[in-house]
């Protein structure tokens, strides 16, 4: 076995190289919603050339869904939710995130299922603690007195 230093250079799927899944820039956290569970998050090693696709398939693996072909990884930003592209770079969108967000904004990584009308009811997702993200739309006594 041959250790590697931490940060070290490893050769990406296709065929750039990229810090090896050691370095802490290359974690991601992402945010699973199953309607029949409710919602859990997993901190996911993903390298920056990795694409939205490699990252669905290594989801529904951690999450053992079930259709992965149903589900995508969506971006939520300030309650605006965007369906990633396959050949997107999750962790250069979130590097691009992290450079200039204010404190009072937020963004999350969500897999879910991706059919039509995936994110109705979702623009009222909210932040609730340490980075969890409340998917269910559904507003506790407390919230409902501020709508």
């Amino acid at each position: 076995m041959v250790d590697r230093p931490f940060g070290s250079l490893g050769r990406c799927g296709d065929g750039s190289w990229s810090k090896s899944s050691f370095s802490p820039q290359n974690f991601l956290r992402v945010a699973y919603h199953d309607p029949g569970n409710g919602c859990t998050a997993k901190t996911l090693v993903v390298r920056p050339c990795e694409t939205t696709e490699e990252v669905c398939r290594l989801c529904a693996r951690k999450f053992k869904v079930q259709s992965p072909a149903e589900h995508g990884l969506f971006l939520v930003v300030d309650d605006n939710w965007s369906l990633l592209p396959p050949d997107s770079r999750p962790q250069q969108l979130k590097a691009g995130l992290q450079g200039g967000r204010e404190a009072s904004d937020y963004y999350h990584f969500v897999y879910k299922a991706a059919g039509p009308g995936s994110t109705r009811g979702l623009a009222k997702a909210k932040l609730v603690r340490d980075n969890a993200i409340d998917l269910g739309g559904e507003l506790g006594p407390e919230e409902q007195h501020q709508a």
